[in-house]
């Protein structure tokens, strides 16, 4: 009889996983978008990154293309605090990689990099959209 029991048991939760009967998303996450400005005009091309300030411990990013960017909700954040970090590669620098290969030149303000101090906070259920209008100085 627990044989019997033990086979169903192991059906059912076979099922279960397989049709999606548990949490699909255990973190809540949600979708973010916005647009990124470079001294008021759009960014033709880079990147942005969100990391959790605690608790969470998923991190995303997007690559920006023609002055927005967006995370679809599958990749997306939990609600929580993000810290936004953001690249913008220089199209015009054409380092000579004979020494090594080095990181392209960052045409984003440096408060904008790894020490960035932007903040934004997802919620959920709402729009979330982030918007970002960086000034080089």
């Amino acid at each position: 009889m627990t044989v019997r029991l033990v086979s169903v048991v192991a059906v059912v939760l076979s099922t279960c996983v397989w049709s999606g009967c548990g949490p699909s998303d255990p973190y809540g996450r949600q979708e973010v978008s916005g647009k990124v400005l470079l001294n008021g005009q759009p960014v033709q091309y880079g990147s942005v990154q969100f990391a959790p300030t605690a608790g969470s411990p998923v991190r995303t990013g997007a690559v920006i293309k023609d002055g927005a960017y967006y995370v679809p909700r599958d990749k997306g954040l939990p609600p929580g605090e993000y810290i936004v970090q953001i690249a913008v590669p220089d199209p015009n620098d054409n380092s000579d990689f004979k020494a090594g290969p080095r990181p392209r030149a960052n045409l984003a303000p440096p408060e904008w990099g790894g020490a960035s101090q932007h903040k934004i906070t997802v919620t959920k259920g709402s729009a979330n959209q982030f918007d970002f209008d960086m000034k080089s100085q």
